[in-house]
């Protein structure tokens, strides 16, 4: 059997346009993922967090009281909050968002970084006179792939100073 000419020419440029629709369908997935996150973190969704973190997820960051937490701490946290802030409208949980956020993919890991932008709530602003209404953080986080399903391994978050 022959195969047309036309084919043997296509093949390469189906290949190519094949990868390129492939990574460009990961880096998405990686966006959405790392948003969900944000939203996760203003409603406490717990269910959120206990599907999609890594068993080994770590998370540094430049809160005096505790820079390094892992998976059981994270959802003991948001359990609290969760308990707490049960009722509260969205709108009045305060704000993330997120600005110039990269992504760069690796065969089965994906970075993502850029800036958070953090709104606190008028509830709390009341109950904390002379602070500030919002705080900027730069964070990287780091997904691993297993069994085509990608996980937060590590979250560091760091908060940049107002001028």
């Amino acid at each position: 059997m022959m195969i047309p000419l036309r084919c043997v020419w296509l093949t390469p440029f189906v290949l190519v346009f094949s990868i390129l629709f492939a990574d460009g369908s990961v880096e998405q997935r990686i966006r959405t993922m790392d948003a969900a996150w944000e939203k996760a973190f203003l409603t406490n969704d717990l269910a959120f967090f206990e599907d999609n973190l890594h068993p080994d997820f770590v998370w540094v960051h430049n809160h005096v009281s505790s820079v390094e937490e892992g998976k059981d701490a994270l959802l003991a946290m948001v359990g609290r909050k969760q308990k707490s802030e049960t009722g509260i409208p969205i709108e009045e949980l305060g704000s993330r968002t997120q600005h110039d956020v990269k992504v760069v993919i690796s065969e089965n890991t994906a970075v993502t970084y850029g800036f958070l932008e953090k709104g606190y709530s008028k509830r709390y602003l009341a109950s904390r006179e002379g602070a500030s209404e919002s705080v900027t953080y730069h964070f990287m986080r780091t997904y691993a792939n297993s069994d085509d399903q990608w996980l937060l391994l590590s979250n560091h978050t760091m908060e940049v100073p107002q001028e």
